[in-house]
């Protein structure tokens, strides 16, 4: 199971032949475009959650079109991320208020890769549910809602039922949840997640998480 479909443009470069296997290994689906003329085409293929667009300093107008394309195209659900060998001051600036989530500096580790994908990923736009639902959860004030009662949860608790309620038909790794959640995901034994699920169940339910055998978890279809 893929954390995220992440879409690669860039320019033949080389050194995204490399990061392309690493997020692969890391069970990302990764997609590569030769420019961004294409990515109009490839957004939409590969419904990608990141997109990484490489440039240059002496290629500043592709972030024109790159711009052009965010306010034509609905990608307002997927992050940016602009990756360049030049760590211009300038630069930066007109990539992010082009419409860029990230900027990276080459040469960048993957670990600094993986961490700073995990930051954003923690920040994907959870969908809308049906607040009349005998169960949903508050993103505003933080909580859930269960038959009309209201359950606080600590943090990560609260993080991790979160993100099975995003994506309820999906089963998560316990892999897929630690590198998600946890910014030293390294560092996170498998068993911690349990206890964390079995801590929820405890106050929302034990119908609220299925537990997929051999697979992971995911949210009780309601």
């Amino acid at each position: 199971m893929q954390i995220a479909n992440i879409l690669l443009i860039d320019g033949n470069k080389e050194q995204f032949s490399s990061m392309s296997k690493m997020l692969e290994e890391s069970n990302f689906q990764v997609t590569r475009a030769q420019s961004i003329n294409l990515l109009n085409q490839k957004i939409h293929q590969c419904e990608a959650d990141i997109i990484i667009i490489a440039i240059e300093s002496g290629n500043v107008n592709v972030l024109d079109t790159f711009q052009q394309l965010i306010l034509q195209q609905s990608l307002d659900e997927a992050f940016i991320i602009v990756v360049s060998r030049y760590k211009e001051e300038e630069l930066q600036i007109m990539a992010l208020n082009s419409g860029a989530d990230d900027f990276w500096v080459e040469p960048i580790t993957s670990r600094l890769i993986l961490k700073r994908i995990s930051a954003l990923l923690k920040r994907r736009k959870p969908k809308e549910f049906n607040k009349k639902s005998s169960f949903y959860i508050d993103y505003e004030r933080f909580l859930i809602v269960k038959d009309g009662q209201e359950i606080y949860l600590p943090k990560k608790e609260f993080e991790l039922l979160a993100l099975l309620y995003s994506a309820p038909v999906r089963v998560f790794s316990r892999d897929e949840i630690k590198r998600i959640l946890w910014e030293n995901f390294d560092r996170i034994q498998m068993r911690t997640i349990d206890v964390h699920i079995r801590k929820i169940r405890e106050k929302v339910g034990n119908n609220t998480i299925e537990t997929i055998q051999g697979k992971g978890y995911k949210l009780y279809a309601a």
